[in-house]
């Protein structure tokens, strides 16, 4: 009971610090993100009345990992994304927004990196084209545990997916969808009823969108996929 008083002491602390916006103790905030909201990697849009509460329902969102807040009464005003929002990802004006990430919760996936030691004390995990994602022997992200796993039942599939640039897998194609945006062909993996997706193969030059049932352990090809973005789902 004295533990979970803590908790509940530190929680409110914490989201009082959030609602001043002045601590880096609490969330980094993104540089360069003042004034925007962004587009890309959205997993919900909600309405709350305080950057407190916004930061609140991310915080219960497993892959939620940032979040925009606009400070304004209007529908939406509270974003959350699945990936640490910079200021090169899609956004659009909006003057008293501010972004914040989450430092200590899954920051490792898709992080930024120049080597495995930038994406922190975590297993199975590599620097690849400088994104922190799981390995080929461990290709699958766990939303609940927050680490990468070898394998996900069909049933725990997630509705969200890990980025690998320039890759893909050779010769297990189950569709090919034409003039698709990248969010069309995700869509249509997780909305698949006569397999099982598990990946998509994407190309950005034609919107040439692959779904695919097997996972990056069945075959990776990272030679000759330049221009392809594979995107690998994640396991709730």
């Amino acid at each position: 009971m004295r533990f979970a008083t803590s908790l509940a002491v530190f929680f409110f602390i914490y989201l009082q610090l959030i609602n001043a916006c002045d601590s880096d103790l609490f969330a980094l905030q993104t540089k360069g993100t003042s004034g925007f909201v962004f587009t890309q990697y959205l997993l919900f849009s909600s309405d709350q009345g305080s950057a407190g509460t916004c930061a609140l329902k991310c915080f219960r969102t497993a892959s939620c990992l940032s979040f925009t807040f606009t400070g304004v009464k209007e529908p939406g005003n509270c974003r959350g994304h699945d990936q640490i929002m910079v200021h090169s990802d899609g956004k659009l004006p909006a003057a008293a927004a501010r972004s914040f990430a989450f430092p200590y919760k899954g920051v490792w996936r898709m992080k930024s990196c120049m080597s495995v030691a930038d994406c922190g004390p975590v297993t199975n995990v590599m620097c690849f084209r400088n994104l922190c994602v799981c390995t080929a022997a461990f290709p699958i992200y766990s939303e609940s545990l927050n680490q990468c796993i070898s394998d996900c039942p069909d049933s725990s599939l997630s509705s969200n997916f890990m980025l690998y640039l320039d890759a893909g897998i050779d010769y297990n194609n189950l569709g090919d969808l034409e003039n698709t945006t990248e969010d069309e062909c995700k869509a249509a993996c997780v909305q698949s009823t006569s397999f099982t997706c598990r990946n998509v193969e994407w190309q950005d030059s034609n919107g040439l969108c692959h779904p695919q049932n097997v996972t990056a352990r069945t075959s990776f090809d990272t030679e000759n996929s330049a221009g392809w973005k594979f995107w690998q789902r994640h396991c709730q």
